[in-house]
């Protein structure tokens, strides 16, 4: 078993295997000097290609500063110039971890809220784990597939599309529960001294500023179809009487 951790563990775990698929999560440790770690033994056991862990939104574009980015950032500058072919796969944010209904964060259908900040208007992308994970499975396995940023997009919303998708499956009526515009939200990070304590404000910041991805036909030249918006909705909360 490898451990990023324990560099010295990372050679029996990347001999004899083609392709490194990264999925780490955690601060600088990991994302930057592990995932460095182990890019670094797959050059030593010639693996060809390498998928970091990117799974996010346009990283390159997102606003500076945002510590979960910088972080993925620091160790692509890195990576991408070793000896290996390096995939990014950028997904907009997770559809099934936004809109969880066991995870009323952002939807609460039984209070019948959407919380966000700014105006409800901004343009992001969303797609499922499942779908985001199919979409690199597949690229990871496709010899013709080319180094560089790939891109996968369920669907392109907005907070107030949300909640009128939600209002046509559900037969309900969802209220926008502000908790400032962009401005603020800016403040609300510096009050929070910026770094990690703010993750959370950091992200929403960046998928309101950042621009929805450029292009979204590689699942489709994958072979991958992701589940859009009302699918989804229809699927997690299922269809209910007005």
């Amino acid at each position: 078993m490898g451990d990023v951790a324990r560099p010295e563990t990372l050679d029996a775990v990347t001999q004899d295997v083609d392709v490194v698929v990264s999925a780490l999560q955690g601060g600088d440790d990991v994302i930057v000097h592990g995932q460095i770690a182990l890019a670094e033994a797959a050059v030593r056991h010639g693996v060809r290609r390498f998928m970091p862990s990117d799974f996010a939104i346009d990283l390159l574009r997102a606003p500076p500063g945002a510590p979960q980015f910088e972080a993925r950032k620091a160790a692509d500058r890195v990576i991408d110039a070793m000896d290996l072919d390096v995939m990014h796969v950028l997904n907009g944010g997770f559809m099934d971890q936004m809109l969880n209904p066991a995870y009323p964060q952002l939807v609460d259908v039984e209070q019948g809220t959407v919380r966000y900040w700014g105006t409800g208007d901004e343009v992001f992308d969303l797609t499922t784990v499942d779908d985001t994970a199919a979409f690199a499975a597949r690229l990871a396995t496709d010899a013709s597939a080319q180094p560089g940023i790939h891109t996968i997009s369920g669907a392109r919303v907005t907070f107030n599309g949300i909640a009128r998708e939600l209002e046509a499956v559900l037969g309900v009526t969802m209220r926008p529960t502000v908790w400032g515009d962009v401005d603020q939200l800016r403040a609300a990070i510096v009050a929070k001294g910026g770094s990690w304590d703010a993750a959370m404000e950091w992200y929403f910041l960046a998928l309101l500023t950042t621009p929805p991805l450029e292009a979204t036909a590689d699942a489709r030249d994958e072979g991958v179809h992701p589940i859009g918006l009302r699918p989804y909705l229809e699927g997690a909360y299922g269809r209910q009487a007005g």
